[in-house]
């Protein structure tokens, strides 16, 4: 089964990308955040300008604080699963202005009784793993009885 999801990633984000010690890559500016299950939507308001405005005030003074420019859902697409629905309504990605303070804020945004957990947006890393039963640690345990010649019958394997 091959499961898509598409992530909100711009060109733009990709250039603002930092490592860490084991090779993973976030956004500099970006992080995600996940708010508890007594906040149905993070209703958003405001600009640049003026900040971003919440419907919860600890949320909102965190915002102010950390110069929050964006707060947006992290996944918008269409989904049919309520769970998955319900679960994916309470991740957002927040954006700050001075990505120096990427660390302080998601330490702080973690501390927020109103935030289940606050995070790096870290850059999918495509893998390969494949589910083939018949492969083990990237080498074939079946003998490849073929290039014997044993499938096409010219060598029998000895029986005795």
């Amino acid at each position: 089964m091959i499961i898509g999801l598409s992530f909100k990633i711009s060109t733009a984000d990709v250039n603002l990308q930092s490592q860490l010690p084991n090779e993973a890559r976030y956004i500099n500016d970006k992080f995600i955040i996940m708010v508890t299950d007594d906040i149905p939507t993070l209703k958003l308001s405001g600009n640049q300008s003026c900040g971003i405005e919440t419907a919860i005030s600890s949320i909102t003074e965190l915002c102010r604080d950390f110069e929050v420019v964006d707060i947006e859902p992290f996944y918008d697409g269409v989904l049919s699963n309520p769970s998955l629905i319900t679960g994916m309504s309470k991740i957002y990605i927040v954006t700050i202005s001075d990505e120096d303070q990427l660390f302080n804020a998601i330490s702080a945004f973690s501390e927020d009784s109103n935030i289940e957990f606050a995070e790096l947006y870290a850059l999918p890393q495509p893998m390969y793993g494949p589910d083939d039963p018949y492969l083990s640690n990237g080498i074939f345990t079946i003998p490849n009885w073929s290039r014997l010649g044993i499938s096409s019958g010219e060598i029998q394997p000895d029986t005795q």
